[in-house]
């Protein structure tokens, strides 16, 4: 699928579910893909999934700073 053609599906989805939603298709999606990887094939795929794992874990935690600094849990 070309990135366009992800890009058109990705904005059909949102028209018709919530951002939500769609937040999970790609999270499970991605976690399946990332599953999937074959790290048997060579070091430098095991290099890579390791880099792309790091790379959304500092991802996350700067969105979960920026987005949920002032949000406690416990208060709900």
């Amino acid at each position: 699928m070309s990135r366009e053609e992800f890009e058109s599906a990705l904005e059909k989805f949102r028209e018709e579910a919530s951002s939500v939603e769609v937040l999970r298709v790609l999270v499970n999606e991605f976690v399946n893909e990332l599953e999937d990887f074959d790290v048997e094939a060579s070091d430098s795929n095991e290099h890579r999934l390791n880099m792309i794992i790091r790379d959304l874990e500092e991802d996350l935690d700067r969105i979960e700073n920026d987005k949920l600094a002032e949000w406690d849990p416990e208060s709900m």
